[in-house]
Formats: C-alpha cells, structure tokens, sequence
C-alpha cells in the first residue's frame, strides 16, 4: 500500500513552490521524499518528522530536476544507510544541513556537497558527478566513469577508493586514509593533503602537480604516476610500473623501483638526503635532480643513468650483473662501488670520484672533469681508460719497459702491470685527470687489471658510445 502527499514550503527569498511525492514502500523500509518533477526544489527544514531519506529523480526527462538543501535542513537514512539518492540527469546541491547516511550519486547525475555534513559515505557510479568543497563525507567509493572532485574545504573522514574508469579531481581538501587507485581510473591532484598512502594499481595512472602526502606513493602491478610537485617522504614503484618525477621535492626520502620497473628522476628537488634503490630489472634515470646527497642501490639486472644532476654527493652500489652510465652532471663526490657489475665513465663534472671494484666487474672512463680520481680494483675486476698522453708515475707509458723492463705494460692490449700508482693523461674529450689506482695483483685469474687505450678506437668502442649494452667493448663478460 502507498500513499502519496504534496507539501508546500517557501523559499527565505520569494515563494517557491516544492512538489515532494512522499513513499512508504513497505512497513520495514522508511519513508523517503521522492523529488521527480523536472522543477528546482528546496528544503530548508527537517525531510519530515522523523526526518526521511531524500531521492531527487528525473525520470521523465527533459528539464532536469534539482533539489537544494540549506543550513538546518535534515535529512534521514532508510534500512540500507542510504540517505540521499541522486539519478537520471538530475542535480542535487547542499549549502548546509546534515544528512545521517550515504549518499550515491547515479547515471548522469550531478551532486554539489558546499556545506554541511555527510554522516556516511559517498558512492558514485555510471557518469555521475559529485564536488565536494566545505564539508565532509566519511568515505568515498567511485566506480563507472563517474567523476569525484574534492575542492578546498572538503575533508574525507576514511579510505577513499577508485575503480573502472573513474576520475579524481583534487585541488585542495583532506584525505586523512588511505586514497587508492584500480582499473583504468585515473587522478590530477594539484592540491591538498593526504594524511596516509596513495595507492595506484593496474592499469590506473595519477598526475600530481602538488600535494603534501603523509605517507608513501605506492605503484603497483601496472600502475603508473607523473610527479610534477608535491612534497614525498617515499616513493615504491613495484611490478612493471613507471614512475616519471619531473618536479616536486624529496624530503629525506627512500625510493624503491623493482620488478622490471621504471623510475625517472628529473628536475626534483632533494632535501635532508634521499636513498634510491632499484632491483630485478628495474631502470632508474637521474635527469636534473638537485640538491643534497643522493644514496643510491641498484641491483639484480638493473641499470641507472645520470646526467644533468646537481648534488652534493652522489653514492652509487651497482651488483648482481647491473649496469650505470654517467652521462654528465655535477657533484662534490661520486662514489661507485661495483660487485659483479659494469659502468661507463662518459661525462661529468665531479670533485672526487671513487671507485672499487670486485667479482669481475668492469668500468670504462672516457669522459668527465674530475678533481681526483682514486679506484681499487679487485677480484677479477677491469678498468679501461680510454684517452691519450698517458704517464705512470711521471714516466711515458711508452718508455715504461725500457725503465722496468719488458712486461711493465704491454702495448698491444694497453694493460698496466704495476700493482699501484698513479696514472695521469687527458680523457676522449681533452680533459686531464689523475688517477690513483691500486688492484689485486693474485691469484693468476682473480688479479684486478687496468687498461690505458689510446682513442679513437675500432668501431666496437664507438658502438659502445652510441649505447651498445656491452659497456666494456668484450674484452671480458661475466662468467
């Protein structure tokens, strides 16, 4: 059985004339005010007495209805917790008031949230809209195309999570939990605060212009994100996912990129340090980073590329068959520390760099402008020096066997037999260095080795400079 009512209210400015169709659609469910007129509705007191759920309609088309809700106004819940229903094309807005239980938000409706309080969450779905800017909802579920935008002023009392196709469109406002990303939805935050991770997984991809996050960036299984501002403590980039940072700032922050994943850090601003670590075939390009010292871990296949930083220091720990070029860039000190690695030396403007190598790694220097250089080279280890005018110890690396006899350094490979010392000449691109190398002399196989070639080379070292992946010309490959 159902009965229906009208009821006329007027509005604070002129009179309004408010049709609300009044359903009692069984004796469990609690009544709701039905707003289905293709007309502008208000309320400005209680949605009856008790204060009933509200659902704003427009199912005969054409104008669109709307319902505004003002300060004072309540509004109830029914059985399921749902206190507002919006759908077809209709609109609803609230500038004040209080409604004790979710709202959702259908089809192509719009919903505009100005003022007042939610007691409950929001759910969007189809095409639907919903703007938040003054209030606040306690959690937000977004799934279809809908479109969620929190403006400032808006707070969200819980997680809020996106799925299918959905959008988030966030300039300001607060996201205390957790803000989570699946499917194909997507987000452009260019403001405001999230108090704890934001999460983005699959195929969904974030943009941020700025936000303070309390917590961690987390890229997951696919996902992808591109940083152009924004303060973050820490970044994860795990399983086939891209991670582009062209701005923002890390405040002492630990990077992680791993599992065939790609992590660019352009021109982003550190602070208070930063430790970078990318592993199991991960990649990691170093393009304009500033600021203080970089730590930075590469591991299990992986490769990293710098150029165009400006750092204090830089450290750098290459193993388990991983790769680093240095392509340029600017710091007081680079440290490199490679086991079972290889790195190409082919630019860079460095006060001291320091390298050991060991368990067969190799470098090859052939560019850079470096105050002083200092290597030890270890455990079946090489490096190759390419460049010209060598001396060892003052003496002309030609005249070397007629002062130490034959064996003290064997033109036809450019290999040094002396256990220590120090080595001067200019590099491929005219610049002089000074080298202080020491290496293992024994056993026969596990000896370091260093290697000074004049330049230009064979095609194979040209290659190498193109971006071949062999850095090391073949001379020797991990066993």
């Amino acid at each position: 059985m159902t009965t229906q009512m009208t009821d006329l209210f007027t509005c604070l400015r002129g009179a309004c004339l408010l049709i609300a169709f009044v359903t009692l659609a069984s004796q469990t469910s609690q009544a709701e005010m039905v707003f289905d007129n293709g007309a502008a509705n208000f309320l400005s007191g209680p949605a009856g007495d008790p204060p009933m759920n509200v659902e704003v309609a427009n199912s005969g088309g054409g104008s669109a209805t709307t319902l505004t809700v003002f300060p004072v106004a309540t509004i109830g819940e029914n059985g399921d917790g749902l206190s507002i229903g919006v759908s077809d094309s209709s609109i609803f807005a609230m500038v004040g008031g209080t409604a004790s239980g979710d709202i959702e938000t259908r089809d192509s409706s719009l919903a505009l949230i100005a003022g007042g309080v939610i007691d409950g969450d929001a759910f969007l779905s189809g095409s639907s809209q919903l703007i938040l800017s003054t209030a606040s909802i306690d959690d937000v579920e977004a799934s279809g195309s809908s479109v969620f935008t929190m403006l400032p002023g808006g707070e969200i009392g819980d997680d809020a999570f996106f799925e299918g196709s959905s959008r988030l469109l966030m300039s300001g406002g607060v996201f205390p939990d957790e803000l989570q990303f699946f499917d194909n939805a997507t987000a452009l935050i260019t403001g405001g605060e999230v108090g704890d991770d934001i999460v983005v997984v699959g195929n969904a991809f974030v943009q941020i212009e700025n936000v303070v996050l309390d917590d961690t960036l987390e890229v997951l299984n696919g996902g992808s994100a591109l940083i152009n501002g924004g303060v973050f403590g820490s970044i994860e980039s795990i399983t086939g996912t891209s991670v582009i940072m062209n701005g923002g700032t890390l405040d002492g922050a630990e990077v992680i990129s791993n599992q065939a994943s790609t992590l660019f850090l352009g021109n982003a601003l550190v602070q208070s340090g930063a430790d970078i670590t990318s592993g199991l075939r991960g990649t990691v390009e170093v393009d304009g980073l500033h600021g203080d010292s970089v730590n930075m871990s590469i591991t299990s296949f992986s490769n990293g590329t710098f150029r165009n930083f400006d750092l204090e220091t830089v450290a750098v720990d290459l193993a388990n068959r991983s790769s680093a070029t240095l392509l340029g860039g600017s710091a007081d000190s680079f440290t490199l520390a490679l086991n079972q690695s290889e790195a190409l030396i082919n630019g860079g403007d460095i006060g001291s760099l320091e390298m050991t190598l060991e368990n067969s790694s190799e470098v090859r220097m052939v560019r850079g402008d470096f105050d002083g250089i200092t290597a030890e080279i270890l455990s079946g280890s090489a490096l190759t020096v390419g460049g010209g005018m060598f001396a060892f110890n003052g003496i002309a690396i030609e005249n070397l066997n007629s002062v130490f006899g034959p064996g003290a350094y064997i033109p036809e490979t450019g290999e040094l037999r002396f256990p220590s010392g120090t080595v001067t000449g200019i590099l491929a691109d005219g610049s002089p260095f000074s080298l202080n190398y020491s290496r293992q002399p024994a056993p026969i196989g596990s000896q370091g080795q260093i290697f000074l070639q004049a330049v230009p080379e064979p095609s194979a070292f040209v290659a190498l400079l193109v971006g071949g992946t062999a850095l090391l010309v073949g001379r020797r490959r991990f066993r």
